[in-house]
């Protein structure tokens, strides 16, 4: 089991590979070598729907890491809990059961880990799926990632 557990919800298509390159970019920069063995476990998930709520099962803590497309900047970091995403514009879903929903169903269920914070991250229209985050991007997310772990 892994106390804590760190999700990057999306697809291998387009923008919403974003989370995908955020949790690449945690496994690359060796995340998991700063915790105790077996504390921090890292999953990339295409597009889960109800499913999210078995990838948490287990997990004390889990972030999940989302793209956002609500007009803000790009880049533009949100660290939400769940009750604050039926009222945060923008979450982009493949499928008609996105976060939210399987979050709303988790909480109704009683299903959930003890806490749950999602990152959302802006997307950047003009972005290339293909081309790396941002360095300055991608060392903020490390950096509130992090914290959100520790706190």
């Amino acid at each position: 089991m892994n106390p804590v557990r760190i999700i990057g919800v999306g697809s291998p298509f387009g923008q919403d590979r974003l989370a995908w390159q955020v949790i690449e970019s945690l496994e690359a920069a060796g995340i998991q070598d700063h915790f105790p063995p077996g504390r921090l476990s890292l999953h990339s998930s295409d597009r889960p729907g109800a499913a999210l709520l078995e990838l948490m099962r287990g997990a004390e803590f889990v972030l999940i890491v989302d793209a956002l497309q609500s007009g803000a900047r790009a880049g533009t970091i949100l660290c939400l809990n769940p009750d604050q995403l039926a009222t945060t514009p923008g979450f982009i879903s493949s499928h008609d059961f996105g976060v939210s929903a399987a979050l709303e169903l988790g909480l109704v269920l009683g299903d959930l880990p003890a806490r749950v914070r999602v990152i959302a991250v802006e997307m950047d229209p003009g972005q290339s799926s293909s081309r790396p985050l941002p360095a300055a991007l991608v060392q903020q997310l490390h950096e509130v990632i992090i914290n959100e772990i520790k706190s």
